[in-house]
C-alpha cells in the first residue's frame, strides 16, 4: 500500500520532468529557427549584399528594409522564444525551470543562427515575467523609435537581473537573468562571424554598446 503511494505521488513529478526535458528541446528549436533569414528572402537583390556582412537580425533588417519587415522579424522572433515559457507556465512548471526555458531559445539562436539573441531574450523574458518587462519596455521602446535599437538593448540587458532583484525574484530566477545578459554580451563582443576587426578595448566598447565595429 505504501509503495503503491509513493509511486502514484512521484508520477506528477516525473511527468513534470519529461514536459520541462520536451520543452527545452522545443525553445533550443525554437531559437534555432533562421526567422530573420526567412523574411531576408524577400529582400532586393542589392539588399541582400548588405546582409552578407551582418547577422540579419530585425535591427539590420530595419537599416536594409525598412520599419515594417524588422517588426515582422521582431514580433516572430518574440513569439517562438515566448511559446515554451507559456507552454511551461500552462503545463505547472515552477519559475526557476521556466527561466531556464526562457534562456534556452537565446542558445538555440547564437549556436544554431550565429545571431544575438536579443529578440529571443525579449520573448522569454516577457513571457516569464512580465512586471519586469513593463518596467524596462519604456526604454526599449524609445530606443526603437529614435532609432537607438543597440544602446537601448545595451541598457536592458544590464538593468534586467537587477530589477528582477528588485521585485524579489528566486535566487534561480535571479541567477538565470545573470546567465542570459553574459549570454547576450559575450555575443555582443564576439561580433559577427564575418568581421575582420582587430580586437581592442575600443572595438569592445562599441560592439557592446552599439552591436557593430567602428568604422
Amino acid at each position: 500500500m505504501l509503495n503503491a503511494l509513493r509511486s502514484t505521488s512521484s508520477a506528477p513529478r516525473t511527468g513534470r520532468r519529461g514536459a520541462f526535458v520536451g520543452l527545452l528541446v522545443l525553445a533550443f528549436a525554437a531559437g534555432a529557427l533562421p526567422t530573420a533569414q526567412l523574411v531576408v528572402r524577400w529582400a532586393l537583390p542589392e539588399q541582400r549584399v548588405a546582409f552578407r556582412q551582418a547577422n540579419p537580425g530585425s535591427a539590420t533588417v530595419r537599416r536594409v528594409m525598412g520599419p515594417r519587415p524588422a517588426l515582422v522579424v521582431l514580433v516572430l522572433e518574440v513569439a517562438k522564444a515566448a511559446l515554451p515559457v507559456l507552454l511551461g507556465r500552462f503545463l505547472g512548471l515552477s519559475r526557476d525551470r521556466r527561466a531556464a526555458l526562457a534562456f534556452t531559445p537565446i542558445l538555440g539562436n547564437q549556436l544554431i543562427v550565429r545571431g544575438k539573441g536579443a529578440a529571443a531574450a525579449l520573448g522569454g523574458s516577457l513571457a516569464l515575467d512580465p512586471k519586469t518587462m513593463f518596467i524596462l519596455a519604456p526604454g526599449i521602446i524609445a530606443g526603437w523609435v529614435a532609432g537607438l535599437h543597440a544602446p537601448s538593448m545595451a541598457g536592458f540587458y544590464a538593468a534586467y537581473p537587477m530589477v528582477k532583484r528588485l521585485l524579489g525574484r528566486s535566487r534561480g530566477e535571479v541567477g538565470w537573468s545573470v546567465i542570459t545578459v553574459f549570454a547576450l554580451f559575450v555575443a555582443r563582443a564576439v561580433g559577427h562571424g564575418r568581421s575582420s576587426a582587430t580586437l581592442s578595448p575600443r572595438v569592445l566598447g562599441v560592439r557592446l554598446l552599439l552591436d557593430r565595429d567602428p568604422g
